[in-house]
């Protein structure tokens, strides 16, 4: 008999929306357990020149996705103000310092703005990182269908210091790919679009399933086109 690998599904019907003038969000946060973390998702759309704030109270980091267009990740410290613009077909990270402001910015005026963002939250007692804001190399996916990508950060991420590393990809119906998993690590997946099975369990458009206790994820596309993001958290 094939174990079943420990996990908890999160369906994206689970979310709330908040609508707040030019801005709409739809998010789900929960603890991963075992674990010392906390993830959430949040899907913005940022009309022309809006801007969504973060709370850098619950979270310690985030990553970015564009979905449509580019964003500003905005950081006001107490002297100084920084704005680092990524677009889609890269990835932005941020980690966020004690006292923070950080928000999403559209920097169009004449056109909306769409992102993914993942947050990750630690628990009491833990380190806060601090480190800059960093924005991934490119990632083509167009050419490298049915295979995760890394999304690469440069140097820091070396230092194995990060609480996760993320990986994406495009794949074409019955496309399959299977990621061996950092020992001692938690997986976060997530359906960005499509529908795809991972590990048995079925995840449509925006759903999220977190594993834990596998030494590999093995995932299948049961849609035309599906794309999906993959995380392993400490």
């Amino acid at each position: 008999m094939t174990r079943q690998i420990p996990g908890t599904i999160y369906p994206a019907e689970h979310r709330h929306v908040v609508t707040q003038e030019t801005f709409t969000a739809s998010s789900f946060s929960s603890d991963c357990t075992p674990g010392a973390y906390k993830i959430g998702v949040v899907d913005v759309e940022l009309g022309p020149s809006a801007s969504y704030r973060f709370d850098t109270e619950a979270w310690c980091s985030i990553l970015v996705l564009p979905v449509n267009g580019g964003v500003k990740l905005r950081r006001e410290a107490k002297d100084s103000r920084n704005d680092t613009y990524v677009y889609a077909g890269r990835a932005a990270r941020a980690d966020f310092m004690e006292r923070d402001h950080v928000a999403l910015v559209n920097p169009l005026r004449d056109y909306w703005s769409s992102a993914i963002v993942i947050g990750i939250g630690q628990k009491s007692g833990m380190p806060v990182l601090g480190s800059p804001i960093g924005i991934s190399h490119g990632f083509d996916l167009a050419s490298h269908t049915n295979e995760l990508l890394a999304v690469h950060f440069g140097q820091d991420e070396a230092r194995g210091k990060h609480p996760f590393d993320a990986y994406i990809g495009s794949f074409q119906y019955r496309g399959e790919y299977r990621l061996p998993i950092h020992r001692g690590r938690h997986v976060f997946v997530l359906a960005i679009q499509g529908a795809v099975e991972v590990e048995g369990r079925l995840l449509c458009s925006k759903d999220a399933l977190m594993l834990w206790d596998t030494p590999s994820v093995a995932l299948e596309s049961l849609a035309d086109e599906s794309l999906v993001l993959v995380m392993h958290v400490l």
